[in-house]
């Protein structure tokens, strides 16, 4: 990615941001300075994360997507527009309220690569990622965006030095 001048972008839980196996604010932000991409918002809390925003409350996603917005300006990130849905699920009402505090949201599509611009910003696509993805097949899934001008968006978590180690480091 760093040949193609292509930034990742760090989605965070912020409930989690700094505990045990999980990245600091300061990481973040080191991370950010290191390789020049951008933090954006993925959920407020773990219990959002894990029933999705089609799970929760109109009332409780607007407070959320709203506290993540603030968390990400008040820690100068610059990915403050763009919220990943929790599982990549979504509906009507989710993308009608996140609408109201971002101007893109990603979702995950194993089928498709995103347009450039993407077709909805609110249901932006991704190919989602497992540990038995090669670093060759990414590299190949990299050079195949840029040679089309197409977006590539690649979610992974538990990004870890080792595998088989605990930890959800990071939504890449």
């Amino acid at each position: 990615m760093e040949t193609k001048r292509m930034r990742p972008t760090a989605c965070s839980n912020v409930e989690l941001a700094g505990t045990a196996n999980r990245q600091s604010i300061k990481e973040l932000k080191r991370n950010k300075e290191y390789w020049g991409g951008e933090i954006a918002a993925h959920s407020w809390s773990s219990a959002t994360h894990t029933v999705a925003f089609t799970a929760v409350t109109p009332e409780l996603l607007d407070t959320e997507l709203r506290l993540m917005k603030e968390w990400l300006i008040d820690n100068g990130f610059q990915g403050r527009d763009l919220v990943a849905h929790p599982l990549g699920k979504f509906n009507g009402a989710v993308m009608n309220i996140a609408s109201k505090q971002y101007k893109f949201a990603r979702t995950v599509n194993i089928r498709q690569q995103e347009t450039q611009p993407p077709g909805n910003p609110f249901t932006c696509r991704a190919q989602s990622s497992t540990n038995t993805v090669t670093l060759a097949q990414i590299t190949a899934q990299v050079d195949a965006a840029y040679a089309n001008g197409t977006r590539l968006n690649l979610p992974y978590h538990d990004i870890v030095p080792t595998p088989g180690t605990a930890g959800h480091a990071s939504e890449l």
